[in-house]
């Protein structure tokens, strides 16, 4: 069985997504495992014990990127030029000059069901091309 179809992509996904500062995410390459790393849910020794055996396979494991927040914001901005309802592409345009958008921002296009439809397609795609991205860097494709 190859590593690719042992992945599992909407783990990838969601350690790329996780906005936690706290939290860290590593592929195993060998068994394609998410593995989640975190000082508030680990112990010290853990975390050091964890460390260690990552020194003695330093190939093993693949660190996953977490996606920046300002190219979350990308998203957002790139969809709200998609919005055909005119109201409501100005409401996300000012809710995206405010700060702390994104929370705001999903409770806006939630209240109009083809928009949340259409940005669920839309940021799966964006998604996506990340993930494939991040496969290919690595060479897990």
């Amino acid at each position: 069985m190859s590593l690719s179809s042992k992945l599992d992509k909407l783990a990838i996904v969601k350690s790329m997504e996780d906005g936690s500062p706290d939290n860290r995410y590593l592929l195993d390459r060998n068994t394609g495992e998410v593995i989640f790393l975190s000082s508030k849910t680990m112990s010290a020794s853990e975390l050091m014990t964890f460390k260690e055996k990552m020194g003695k396979e330093p190939t093993r494991y693949i660190p996953i990127p977490k996606t920046p927040s300002e190219e979350k914001m990308r998203d957002m901005e790139l969809f709200v030029q998609q919005v055909k309802d005119k109201k409501l592409q100005e409401k996300l345009a000012q809710i995206l000059r405010g700060g702390n958008a994104y929370r705001p921002f999903i409770d806006a296009v939630d209240t109009h069901p083809q928009e949340k439809e259409n940005w669920k397609k839309f940021k799966l795609a964006r998604v996506s091309r990340r993930l494939e991205i991040f496969f290919k860097e690595n060479r897990l494709l």
